[in-house]
Formats: structure tokens, sequence, C-alpha cells
């Protein structure tokens, strides 16, 4: 990966699933943004020492989020994809995650925190694991076919901009 700082080690004790997935988003390089994104999920894992026990609801998670953890969430999945559906996929998904606070659409979101994050905070397997794994899919997948696209990266600016929020409360 690019220049992402990543440390020396998980540790022993790591989910499985979070060195699963950090193995999955080291495969392709998707540039300095997408570095920023895992950095800033990785130090929101650290936050609970790369443990936890929460659950992301799956309603609206896009299949083949569901395919890779029935296959162990394994670091070699490659799962072809539409690009274009998988755009309306991932924003259904990250919509329905949102606190009840914050509403967002496809391609349109806020960036005013007007309440608490808790929705979110969901650390460990069945947490941002697949939220992460899931952009990285999309990302590959438009890599691979040598297309870019405003969507996919407006996911990610807000997918940091969430974990800088979750971040800054836990290390308040």
């Amino acid at each position: 990966m690019g220049t992402l700082p990543l440390p020396p080690s998980l540790p022993k004790d790591c989910e499985p699933a979070i060195k699963n997935t950090l193995d999955l988003v080291k495969r392709t390089a998707l540039g300095d943004r997408w570095d920023r994104l895992v950095s800033q999920w990785l130090r929101f894992e650290r936050s609970y020492k790369f443990k936890g026990s929460s659950r992301l609801s799956t309603t609206a998670r896009p299949p083949l989020i569901k395919e890779w953890i029935q296959r162990a969430r394994v670091s070699t999945y490659s799962p072809s994809i539409d690009t274009a559906e998988f755009r309306t996929e991932f924003w259904a998904w990250w919509a329905v995650l949102q606190p009840e606070w914050r509403k967002i659409t496809v391609d349109t979101t806020s960036r005013l925190a007007l309440g608490g994050w808790e929705a979110l905070d969901k650390p460990g397997p069945n947490g941002w694991p697949s939220i992460v794994a899931a952009l990285f899919f999309w990302g590959r997948a438009l890599h691979l076919a040598n297309r870019s696209t405003s969507s996919w990266k407006l996911a990610v600016d807000d997918v940091i901009w969430v974990l800088e929020n979750l971040c800054q409360l836990h290390s308040a």
C-alpha cells in the first residue's frame, strides 16, 4: 500500500476478522485517500484493543458482504461486481447505518455532527471490517476496470469523516 502507516504488527489476540480485512485491503493500492481511511479504521479498532462484539445492521447490506463473511472473511475473496449496482447497494446500507439524526442519500452527505455516534461505534469482527471491505471491493473493481467515480471517493471521504469523529470520542 502507498503511505499507509500501519502498526508494526497487530496484537496476537487481534480478532481474525480485523487481520483478514487488513490483509484484504493491502492487496490493491487504491491511493492516498484509501490509505487514510484504512489508517483511521485501524486507529478506531486500536482504541478497542482490536476486539469487540458489536454488530452493524445487516438491513440493506450488500449481498457480497454476506458472501465474504460466509467465506470466513478470507483475504483472497475477489468478487465480480457491477460497480453501478454496488454503488446503489453501498449507499443504501450506509444510509441505514447512520445515527437517527444524520440523513444521507446516494452521493449526498452532511458534515454536521448533530448528535452521538453510538449507531456506528461498532468495533470488532461484525462492525467496521464489513464497511471497509465493501468500499475495498467497490474501489478495487473500479481500479481493475481503470475507472474512477466521484461516488466512491465521496463514500470514502464520508467514512473517513465518521471514523475521525469516532476516534475523537475515544481519545478524549
